[in-house]
């Protein structure tokens, strides 16, 4: 990416520009934000790719449900990649009715491992916390990928960065993966530093996170805790994987994260295999991506939670399970009670 920065420059000056001009049209009061009557938590980040807004989704609808078991939670997404327009109802909290074609991989995913909270996808997110409202009575609501959508008034703005990632990816579109200038960090309640990364790494880019914003700042990330048996269900450790031979297959943001934490749990993968994120499989992909994995001796087929959804069952070759992720906090938790308490004695105030 270095050398490519100096033909990218002007391209990302001119989206940095545009981006920027937005900004400031919301922040005068020239575009007018809209108050959904309810209270509202963004998950986002400012940089495009993954860095965990997910499984974080899931972890604070769990959180929140324990703080306010008597109000409703919404989780409100565009649902990406999605054949669908318009808002519609993915899951009721009790049955998912969309397919991924349908409602979307991840928001398919969030609603599979959330199971008693209803989720929602709309390209127009005003749209999607209003049928929130009208169909399930939402008090909380949580806005999917939501920082970079600002015609929605939120209470809460929870920014994820990824400490692991280069100093290139501090660059705006299309040179580097800013969707927009640290500088917008002023607008986050809460900075979660997320990513495997050397405490001096850390200390750095929590020191510059503190001169863009007073923003809470705390630490955790998703980890692999278990694998799903993608045909039958059933889970199992992590740990059995210790020391097998697999064939590892991704259609995600930042496919290395996948291999390389297979790796680091001691599971020998030996053929990996990346698609594009969000990217659908074909019968005589998989066919052709068993048999290599067979023929270098692979034990089974990792993929991920986000493919699993996409991929079918009942298929011959060999078996294929879904490690799991889940949340774990590493410092800051009592802050982030702290916010997400005031928060919910917000949506009370209302």
């Amino acid at each position: 990416m270095k050398r490519a920065w100096p033909l990218l420059a002007p391209f990302s000056l001119l989206y940095s520009a545009g981006v920027g001009l937005r900004n400031l049209l919301y922040d005068r009061g020239t575009l007018r934000t809209t108050d959904s009557g309810v209270a509202v938590l963004s998950v986002g980040n400012i940089t495009a790719g993954g860095s965990g807004k997910s499984p974080l989704t899931i972890e604070l609808c769990g959180r929140l449900r324990a703080l306010a078991p008597d109000l409703p939670i919404v989780v409100v997404s565009r649902g990406y990649g999605r054949r669908t327009k318009g808002p519609q109802v993915v899951a009721d909290g009790t049955t998912v009715f969309l397919t991924p074609d349908l409602g979307g991989d991840e928001p398919v995913m969030i609603a599979e491992a959330l199971h008693d909270v209803p989720v929602i996808v709309s390209e127009r997110r005003v749209d999607g916390v209003a049928l929130a409202v009208e169909q399930f009575g939402a008090k909380l609501v949580i806005l999917d990928d939501g920082f970079q959508h600002r015609r929605i008034a939120r209470d809460l703005d929870v920014v994820l960065i990824d400490a692991a990632e280069p100093d290139w990816i501090w660059r705006p579109l299309p040179a580097g993966r800013l969707r927009e200038l640290p500088t917008s960090l002023r607008r986050a309640n809460m900075v979660v530093m997320t990513g495997r990364a050397p405490q001096e790494r850390r200390d750095q880019l929590a020191a510059f996170v503190r001169k863009q914003s007073e923003a809470e700042l705390i630490g955790g990330g998703a980890w692999l805790a278990q694998v799903r048996d993608h045909e039958t269900g059933e889970s199992f450790p992590v740990e059995q994987l210790h020391g097998k031979r697999v064939a590892a297959a991704c259609g995600i943001a930042r496919p290395e994260r996948f291999f390389d934490e297979l790796e680091s749990l001691g599971i020998e993968v030996i053929q990996r295999t990346a698609w594009r994120d969000h990217a659908w499989t074909t019968s005589d992909q998989r066919a052709n991506l068993m048999n290599r994995a067979r023929e270098v001796g692979a034990e089974a087929l990792l993929i991920t939670a986000k493919d699993a959804v996409k991929w079918p069952r009942g298929e011959e070759g060999l078996p294929v399970q879904v490690p799991e992720l889940r949340w774990k906090w590493e410092a800051g938790e009592a802050e982030l009670d702290a916010c997400l308490q005031g928060f919910v004695e917000r949506a009370r105030a209302r």
